[in-house]
């Protein structure tokens, strides 16, 4: 099962999803919205295209909740880690899209992962028109890596199973935080920084 990232805005949202092992983002999808447009309904159509397209490696047919596992939706936290106007119109969103999904959610603080975005697409002389179309994906791609990367790893060598992976705390309150980690293109990396916030906030 795959891990979404959703980098939400008021003009674009943008969708990255993991590999199967969970280890490694890959930006999907820019929702461009129109006035009067369903956000939430817009997502859920991309995300249901998006596993759609995935079909084609299984023999049968998957449905949204057997594709994906949970929804990691970036949280605006202000520079001193409070709450304000954007991150509870990201809440009020994130309420219709679980609604609409029947999938978990997650969140996860966003800040600066647009700022990364578009440092790594400078980086790669992305720009204009170019860089607007997938700097979107690129945030959420950025958003859903740091996440993976807090995760606790189940892997060792040689495998010692009677180790259980530690569970996040359902209790916890607040987002985690910590800075972002660009999307690496090959294996998970190794000594990333874990976020300080502690373990990620479900949506109830």
């Amino acid at each position: 099962m795959r891990i979404v990232g959703i980098d939400y805005g008021r003009a674009r949202i943008g969708i990255a999803w993991s590999d199967e092992s969970g280890r490694i983002a890959l930006p999907k999808d820019t929702v461009n919205l129109r006035k009067g447009d369903s956000v939430a309904g817009r997502v859920g159509l991309a995300l249901q295209a998006l596993v759609d397209q995935d079909r084609s490696a299984y023999e049968e047919p998957l449905t949204m909740k057997e594709a994906i596992a949970r929804l990691v939706v970036g949280l605006p936290l202000r520079l001193d880690g409070s709450e304000g106007e954007a991150a509870r119109q990201v809440r009020a969103f994130a309420k219709t899209l679980r609604k609409k999904t029947k999938l978990e959610i997650v969140f996860w603080d966003e800040r600066l992962t647009t700022v990364s975005a578009e440092r790594a697409l400078s980086q790669v002389d992305v720009r204009g028109r170019a860089r607007r179309a997938v700097v979107d994906q690129t945030a959420a791609a950025i958003l859903l890596q740091s996440y993976l990367d807090a995760q606790p790893s189940t892997d060792s060598w040689p495998p010692d199973e009677s180790l259980p992976a530690k569970a996040a705390d359902p209790k916890s309150e607040r987002p985690a935080s910590g800075p972002p980690s660009a999307p690496r293109p090959s294996a998970r990396p190794s000594g990333h920084p874990t976020p300080n916030g502690g373990p990620p906030e479900r949506d109830p």
